[in-house]
């Protein structure tokens, strides 16, 4: 039998080991389901992964594949994760956001794309080698864009001027035709 001396029980002390110690000391390679570093608009890089990919057009599931690990993860629970993010007000302020950039930016291009349109027609317009019905044609179509070739259909309520006996009286007139 050893003699207990004491000493290894002094230098022996209980360290608590996380899942990343113990892929990297057993060798495990692959993603590990740490939480990432948190961002400025208080979302981390994972959940801001999930709303780029949401407001890409992804399904909540995809989205979260695609930002999160889900190796051993059944398909209900990728879904319900999925659910549960959305429901993180967080999340889904970030979502909409994004979204409104996405629009924001849409517009732009489309308003370039329309002056780049009403360039290239008053261009054709001003160019006199060009025949005159293309020019013609880019005129209308300038003129167009403008509404300066909408017709204007001017309406009036006649019953206003009317009171509702003579509108009583008109309508018992068209009843007596039809009997």
């Amino acid at each position: 039998m050893t003699k207990d001396t004491g000493k290894d029980k002094q230098d022996s002390k209980v360290v608590p080991i996380s899942k990343a110690t113990v892929g990297r000391a057993t060798g495990a390679s692959g993603k590990t389901r740490q939480r990432s570093a948190k961002r400025p608009s208080g979302l981390t890089d994972k959940q801001e992964a999930f709303c780029e990919g949401v407001v890409q057009g992804l399904s909540l599931s995809d989205a979260y594949r695609a930002a999160y690990d889900h190796a051993g993860m059944a398909a209900h629970t990728v879904n319900r994760e999925a659910h549960r993010l959305m429901t993180n007000h967080q999340i889904t302020t970030r979502c909409e956001s994004l979204h409104a950039q996405q629009q924001q930016m849409q517009r732009m291009l489309a308003l370039g794309r329309s002056q780049q349109v009403l360039k290239s027609l008053e261009d054709i317009a001003h160019d006199i080698e060009m025949p005159p019905n293309s020019r013609v044609a880019a005129l209308v179509a300038l003129g167009k864009s403008c509404a300066l070739f909408t017709d204007v259909i001017e309406t009036s309520d006649i019953t206003a001027e009317r009171s509702a006996d003579d509108i009583r009286e008109a309508i018992e007139a068209k009843l007596a035709r039809y009997q």
